[in-house]
């Protein structure tokens, strides 16, 4: 995961002051909020009558049906504004989903790592977006409730801040926070043994040989057979094989564990559909990175050199998954991983990259 940083001040997405109601909604607003008028009704209003009601405040006024219609009405202006954080978003950050890494050339989706139907009061808070894929978003739904925050929590929760930070500072991982996330949630290679019908991570100075190469892909099952370096017979052999987000070592296990959980980033959802295609697109990013990278290496000139560099650079951001091409270029020479930090970390490749623990 691409440790990223966004600008705390953004210009380009502003938060409403507030919301004006029209239509059949209006008596409920009104009356729900407990607002003379539905025109102009400050934000915050709007957002602890979502959040008592996502309670269950048993003393917020109208009947069920009232406060149902009000809140639909307030969820409707949450998301017209906090889809304008798209735009602002992206230009930070890149058209890269900042779970997976799998680039974005058409639908972007402003993801609240805080669920706002749990935690509606920070529904349109900056510091609560990402950028996310389809899938992503989709498998992270909602999650966490507050019951499973509370039950996680170490001390009783008595405020919605308090929430917020046992989610985002204590029990996941996330690319926007701490400037670690690449080394917390490492990559790896996995060939499928089927003799003991188990999948084994591949050696790097077997994974990331130069000579490594896609034999099929095939969408339906989500698979990859390759021809992979084997030392022993120092020849390359057919294997199926699949880029996983690996489990690290260490005191941050748990929290990246529970990250992988939260968006599925090592499943390969329905097999019948092509929606998720996350795993299969992040093992032929492998491959792709090993093309790039071997052209490059193999060149004397130093002319030629700058060209296949770019080059590299440009297949980098096209292709996606940041830490993929990170972690392959370091296997082969650390001083050139710093070198590939320190270039892609512009608007033309991947903007907003947090390069402080890199690589």
């Amino acid at each position: 995961m691409r440790p990223v940083h966004k600008n705390p001040g953004n210009s380009g997405y502003k938060l409403p002051l507030t919301f004006s109601f029209l239509g059949k909604c209006v008596k409920s607003v009104k009356k729900v909020l407990n607002m003379p008028a539905a025109t102009n009704v400050p934000v915050p209003v709007c957002l602890n009558g979502w959040h008592r009601y996502a309670v269950g405040d048993k003393s917020l006024p109208g009947t069920k049906a009232e406060q149902s219609e009000a809140v639909k009405a307030i969820q409707d202006k949450v998301a017209n504004s906090y889809k304008c954080a798209a735009v602002p978003l992206t230009q930070e950050l890149g058209p890269f989903c900042s779970f997976c890494e799998t680039p974005l050339p058409g639908l972007l989706e402003v993801e609240h790592c805080v669920p706002k139907s749990e935690y509606p009061m920070f529904s349109l808070a900056w510091n609560n977006f990402l950028l996310a894929c389809s899938p992503c978003n989709t498998a992270k739904g909602n999650v966490p409730s507050r019951s499973a925050v509370r039950a996680w929590a170490q001390s009783p929760i008595t405020s919605e801040n308090e929430f917020y930070a046992e989610v985002r500072l204590r029990h996941y991982v996330w690319a926007d926070i701490g400037g670690q996330s690449h080394s917390w949630l490492p990559v790896q290679l996995e060939a499928y043994d089927a003799q003991m019908r188990a999948w084994n991570a591949v050696p790097m100075n077997q994974a990331a040989h130069l000579d490594n190469t896609v034999i099929s892909h095939d969408i339906s099952k989500r698979e990859v057979k390759a021809r992979i370096f084997d030392p022993a017979s120092n020849s390359h052999l057919p294997r199926i094989v699949r880029s996983q987000v690996a489990r690290p070592a260490g005191s941050n296990a748990g929290r990246a564990i529970e990250m992988v959980k939260l968006c599925d980033l090592n499943e390969n959802g329905t097999l019948t559909s092509t929606y998720d295609r996350r795993v299969l697109n992040r093992t032929l990013a492998w491959f792709r990175c090993l093309v790039s990278l071997k052209t490059h290496l193999l060149q004397k000139n130093p002319a030629v050199q700058n060209s296949t560099w770019d080059m590299l650079l440009q297949n980098a951001a096209a292709v996606g998954f940041y830490s993929t091409w990170l972690t392959i270029v370091r296997s082969h020479n650390p001083k050139l991983a710093m070198r590939f930090v320190a270039d892609t970390a512009q608007p033309l490749y991947y903007p907003g990259t947090d390069i402080t623990n890199l690589p």
